[in-house]
């Protein structure tokens, strides 16, 4: 009896550890900003030998920044490249995937003191 206990564990040590593949020719379609940089682009890049891997191919969309929340938020396509918590908290179907590739600290200069930045919106006009 604890033979077969023990072959029992073993087995559903082994199934739950097994890799995990895709789907067979399931490809990810996930947007980025037309505007995007050097660095998204990498990213990009870092994100397809990731799903890779794991049996998946991926296509980049570029597309206007609005556009890009859109499709994902409606499931037009499968994801973001990047995105911020602002728009994650105003979009009602993406789920964010809470691992920081990076942390960008913003620095606005003013010629006049009375320029008050108190968001990137106070920001919009001004550039």
């Amino acid at each position: 009896m604890k033979y077969i206990k023990h072959t029992i564990l073993i087995f559903f040590i082994l199934f739950f550890c097994s890799p995990v593949s895709a789907l067979p020719n399931k490809t990810l379609i996930l947007c980025i900003s037309e505007t995007s940089t050097e660095v998204l682009n990498a990213y990009f890049q870092l994100l397809q030998k990731a799903y890779n891997e794991i049996g998946y191919n991926t296509e980049l969309k570029k597309l206007p920044s609005k556009k890009a929340v859109a499709h994902t938020n409606d499931g037009k396509v499968d994801g973001l490249v990047l995105t911020t918590k602002t728009i994650l908290r105003s979009s009602k179907n993406i789920i964010a995937v809470e691992v920081p590739l990076t942390h960008i600290d913003l620095v606005a200069y003013s010629i006049t003191k009375d320029f008050k930045v108190t968001g990137l919106t106070s920001c919009a006009n001004h550039g």
